[in-house]
């Protein structure tokens, strides 16, 4: 797991934003691919010896530690992370996840969040999936305004970003010839929601811009199950 936060980190660092979340993405599709839905146990209960381990091991547990170091910071989660290096590297024994999760848990800035979030990934089977309902966009004043209805039909509840966005964000990663995709100037407006499993809220965006798509976590901070019905076009009436 670590090997693939590793992986995210130097995606991000080396290529940009851009190919980290592609690379997320790719990560998260395995994980919900391959994933045995009614056999997979908690982080802290795998060993290998059952089908699926392998991609909570890997592609979620990867996942996890990437939105653990949100939910942190970089620095705090680094700190964590050399420290637990230290600490275990010379020992004739091996480590397992919870020795991980105590000596990350001192760095952590808000302990109750720390805590709240170990208790749904690391000690329960939990992922998100949203879905928008009743999209719709107009013009508001001298820019546009967009709402919608956004539920988790899954089981996991964290803070999640909605963007409206016109344009290409990154032409390099685009199908579309390089040309036209540069032509056309990127514009998001955000907002941010928090969602417990099988809740709903309704949301507004207001832009200066017509937008084009309305995005559920468009930075692929959110390991979440689904993630082609978190996004919807926008057609103004």
């Amino acid at each position: 797991g670590m090997s693939h936060y590793a992986t995210l980190m130097l995606a991000e660092q080396q290529l940009g934003i851009g190919q980290r979340i592609e690379t997320s993405k790719r990560f998260e599709s395995r994980y919900a691919n391959r994933r045995q839905v009614d056999s997979e146990r908690p982080m802290v209960k795998i060993d290998g010896s059952r089908p699926g381990d392998g991609v909570v091991t890997y592609e979620k547990m990867g996942w996890v530690a990437w939105m653990l170091m949100d939910l942190m910071g970089r620095d705090q989660m680094l700190a964590g992370l050399q420290e637990f290096i230290a600490t275990f590297s010379p020992s004739p024994d091996y480590p397992v996840l919870q020795d991980l999760i105590a000596t990350l848990r001192p760095h952590a800035p808000d302990p109750g969040a720390f805590d709240a979030f170990v208790d749904q990934w690391f000690f329960e089977v939990v992922v998100p999936e949203y879905r928008l309902d009743d999209v719709a966009i107009e013009a508001h004043g001298t820019g546009w305004r967009v709402t919608a209805t956004v539920e988790n039909v899954g089981t996991a509840s964290m803070p999640v970003e909605l963007a409206a966005i016109r344009g290409v964000r990154f032409p390099e990663l685009s199908d579309e010839d390089g040309a036209d995709a540069e032509t056309e100037p990127y514009g998001e407006s955000r907002t941010l929601i928090t969602l417990a499993a099988g809740e709903s809220k309704s949301i507004e965006i207001l832009t200066d811009f017509e937008p084009e798509t309305l995005i559920v976590d468009p930075d692929a901070m959110v390991l979440q199950l689904r993630r082609e019905f978190a996004v919807s076009e926008l057609e103004a009436s």
